[in-house]
Order: C-alpha cells, then structure tokens, then sequence
C-alpha cells in the first residue's frame, strides 16, 4: 500500500481537503444536471415519473449505510482490502434493494392519489428497482473508490471519479436520442457505475496490501446503524422543513423560503466534500498523536471557506437579481437568516467526518438530538401560531446554536483541543 503523509500543516490539509473534494463536487454537479436532460427528449407525463426515478437514485447513493467512510477506516487501519471491499459492496447493494422495494411498493398508492392510471404506470415500479439497482452499482464504485483514497491514490481516484460522470452523462444522451426514454438514466448510471467499479476494484486490490487485520462485522453493522440514524435525522432537518413551513405558509413564503434554503446549503455541500478526506486523515493522526492539530486546522480552512462562499453566493445573487430578475426572488430577510444557519453548520463537517474516520459516527448524534427537539418545537408553535417566520427564524437559530456548541465545544474538548483558533 501507498504510504501517506500524515498532514500536520495547514497547507498540507488544504491540499488533501482539495484534492479529494474537488472532483467530487464537480462531479456531483455533473450528476444533478443528468437528469434535467430528460425534459428535451420526454414527454411532459413520462418526465414528471422520469423526475421521481431520478430521486430513488438520489435517495439510494445516500443512504449507503455510511459504506465509504466504513470502508476506508477499516482499510487505514490494516484490514484485507478485499475484505473490506467485499463488506462496504454488501453494506450500499442492502441499502439500495431496501429503497428500491419501498419506492415500488409504495408507488401504486401514490399513482392513486395523484390520479395516474393507464398501462403506462405497470412499468414505473420495475423502473423503480432498476434505478435503485443501478445506483447500488454505482455506489459499489463510490465504496471502491473510499479505498484509493485510503491507499493515498488521491489522483486515481479523482480521475475515475470525474470520468464515471463525464461517462454518464455522455450515455444518458445516446440512450435518450436512441429511444431508451424512461430506461435511460438507469442504463447510464448502472453501465457506467460498473466499469468504474471494475477499473477502481482492480486498483484498489492491486495497490492493497492483504494483512491479517480483522475487520469485524458486528463493527460494521454498528457503524452502519449510526449512520443510517444521522442520516435520517439530517435529510429531516434539511428537507422535511419545506413539508412544514408549507403547512402554515402561502405559494409565495414558501417558495421564497425553497430558493434561499437552495442558495444557503452550497457552502453546506462544499464543506461536506472537501471534508471527505479527513475521515482517513483522522486515523492517520490518531497513530501519530496529531489528531487535535488536524482538527483545529481543517475548522480554520472550512470556517474560512465557508465564510467567503457564503459571501460570494449572496454577491451573485444581489447581481443576478439586480440585472435579471428571479422567477419567485428570495426574501432577503429569509435568506440572510437561513445563510448563517447553513453556514455555521457547515463549519460541523471536520467534527462528523473525522469522528466518522476515529469510529464513533454516533456522536453527530451530541447536536443533532438537540437540534431536532429544538426545531421540532419551533415548528409546532409556529404551526400553531400560524406564523411561518417563527418556523424559519426559529428552526434556523436552533441548527446554528447547536452546531455552533458541537464545532467549537464538544468536540474540542472531545479531542483535546485546548484552543481551537491557536
């Protein structure tokens, strides 16, 4: 296997933190406008069931069981890679059969009361295991990919990384222009995925170096269970917020409130991604007793980043509505509200990815309880109250005071940072 340096300074930090997030959000930005392709080749009936295929892809490559960050660990610390491959590919195949059967048992209910009949709906629910089938694919080559990185080939698996989505897009289109229609995100993702993954795996192993280390099962479905939890608690906050302030909140509040949450979570997403690499890092540190230098580090750089994205999102959009308008503009009120939030949260990503590397993924758990309890009572008193702006203010204030205790007090003292801006 490929020695690592272990960072200790902040340019190094800033180096692997760019190094393994970059490509996975431009990426990431290449597969969230794939699907929008559809709309110049389908209909308007065969997009809107195009649209839902497209988020049981989605909501697969999320729920992973937190595979990648699981399998990456365990690589790090000396287990056979093979092994470690072989479990994270059962842990993301398991989480995308379990969404697939629930997005095509759930489908007939749905068909009803959206008022959708006719033989075009008896082919959505199969439509449904594939596209959670090819996403399962997928995410095997996501899992493979979490051990080039713990290997140290950052440039191998950003390279396959972008040429999987640059792929994917490519075949999406062929497939639309041949005629696959609904089929063709399906056939995209899963082709693609599974050349990805074959190329990744034969790297993976021919890098890997087969050890003796155990990698424990009952570990696995431990870590899996936490994050599985994290993620659900999460996904509510951040997108079952829209489901309540709708209940009190007319067309327009709402799809203000929709647009500036969009705006607020990009520094979200950057930090999360350019924090991927932390979760290797963090066992690394651990071995050399750097893992409160790492930590205090890579808050600075995330703070910072976060801070001049935030920035800069609200410049562009100040401009962008200034020259051309918006279609349902943001409240600004709203969106500087929901922009702290966001962007105090973003600063948890070093905490959640290195616990995550140091196996203790539940302790995301210490603000995202307390989050939740505080959120769920402000919507309901907004609710009650009829005042949306109670809601959003509310629920705003609680992530940024609970991630702001997680980030700058508990998990410090956690790691033994005596400082965490010295």
């Amino acid at each position: 296997m490929k020695s690592i340096d272990i960072p200790t300074r902040g340019r190094q930090i800033l180096r692997r933190m760019f190094g393994a997030g970059a490509p996975n959000i431009i990426a990431a930005a290449l597969l969230m406008v794939s699907p929008l392709v559809g709309q110049a080749y389908l209909s308007t009936d065969d997009y809107a069931v195009w649209a839902l295929s497209a988020t049981v892809v989605t909501i697969s490559a999320v729920f992973d069981l937190g595979a990648p960050a699981y399998v990456a660990r365990a690589t790090v610390r000396g287990g056979s890679v093979s092994r470690a491959l072989a479990l994270g590919w059962g842990m993301t195949l398991g989480a995308s059969a379990v969404v697939g059967a629930f997005a095509s048992a759930v489908w007939p209910w749905y068909a009803e009361r959206a008022g959708s009949v006719g033989d075009f709906d008896q082919q959505v629910a199969p439509l449904f295991i594939a596209a959670a089938g090819a996403s399962g694919i997928r995410g095997m080559f996501v899992v493979t990919a979490s051990v080039l990185m713990a290997q140290g080939a950052l440039k191998m698996r950003a390279t396959l990384i972008l040429a999987q989505a640059v792929a994917q897009l490519g075949i999406l289109v062929a497939a639309l222009r041949s005629g696959a229609g609904l089929w063709a995100l399906c056939i995209a993702v899963g082709s693609t995925g599974l050349v990805a993954w074959v190329v990744a795996s034969w790297l993976a192993i021919r890098l890997g170096v087969e050890s003796r280390g155990e990698i424990s099962a009952p570990e696995a479905r431990r870590f899996a269970g936490w994050r599985t939890v994290t993620a659900l608690i999460g996904m509510l906050l951040t997108q079952g917020d829209r489901w309540a302030v709708g209940l009190v909140a007319s067309p327009e509040v709402l799809g203000s409130y929709d647009i500036a949450a969009r705006l607020a979570s990009i520094p979200r997403v950057l930090a999360i991604n350019f924090s991927v690499v932390l979760v290797v890092d963090a066992v690394n540190s651990r071995v050399a007793g750097g893992v409160a230098t790492l930590y205090r580090q890579s808050l600075r750089i995330v703070a910072l980043m976060t801070a001049l994205v935030t920035a800069g999102v609200l410049v562009v959009v100040r401009v962008v509505e200034g020259h051309i308008g918006f279609v349902g503009r943001p409240d600004w009120v709203i969106l500087g509200v929901i922009s702290v939030a966001y962007a105090v949260n973003a600063c948890t990503a070093p905490a959640t990815q290195m616990t995550a590397g140091l196996g203790e993924p539940q302790v995301e758990l210490r603000y995202l309880l307390p989050c939740l309890v505080g959120t769920v009572a402000l919507w309901t008193v907004g609710s009650l109250a009829g005042s949306p702006a109670t809601m959003i203010i509310g629920s705003a204030a609680s992530l940024a005071v609970t991630s702001a205790w997680f980030a700058l007090r508990d998990v410090p003292r956690r790691l033994a940072v005596k400082d965490v801006w010295n």
